[in-house]
């Protein structure tokens, strides 16, 4: 059961509406996007029989698993010196199917954050859309010269829109094809 994944997203990855023909290649392909979603642990899709003869009731069997990630990392770098990171990200934010992620990065000589988030579902469609919204400070040190910053420090903040993809039917992004 789905108790977090709304039923528009697991729906919306059927070529199959309520009253349609039943479509064997269109059920098995649906089982494959739900899993390639990779929200959930197990997904079955089971048939009833249903109200007449020349009816059938789909059954999605499915388990939720967890979707976010908690990351610390670190390193070094020649011109940012000593640097950690800290992430969160969530591959089904909100429940809603979207990504999101945060980190902060805080080194001997930069520091910074990044906000990510990409739609996959543009409009109901099968066009992924995201943004990045991120900041970079340059800091300058004693002996030590940022180009361009008169010798003071270098700070940036930038927004970035992802390109839209189009998804095929194996869920792998597509750049520049219309579907």
């Amino acid at each position: 059961g789905n108790t977090r994944t709304r039923d528009y997203v697991i729906r919306r990855e059927f070529d199959l509406s309520e009253g349609d023909a039943y479509n064997r290649a269109l059920v098995d392909r649906a089982e494959r996007r739900l899993k390639n979603l990779d929200f959930f642990k197990s997904v079955k899709i089971l048939t009833e029989p249903g109200s007449s003869s020349d009816r059938v009731v789909l059954i999605v069997d499915l388990e939720e698993k967890s979707t976010g990630d908690f990351s610390v990392s670190g390193g070094y770098s020649t011109s940012d010196g000593a640097l950690a990171e800290v992430s969160i990200s969530e591959r089904n934010f909100l429940g809603r199917g979207l990504y999101a992620k945060a980190a902060v990065t805080y080194g001997q000589y930069a520091r910074g954050y990044t906000l990510s988030f990409v739609e996959p579902y543009l409009l109901d469609y099968r066009v992924a859309l995201g943004m990045d919204l991120y900041q970079r400070q340059q800091l300058a040190t004693i002996g030590r010269h940022v180009p361009g910053d008169g010798g003071a420090e270098l700070d940036q903040l930038r927004v970035r829109r992802r390109p839209a993809r189009v998804l095929d039917e194996g869920m792998e992004a597509q750049e520049g094809r219309d579907h």
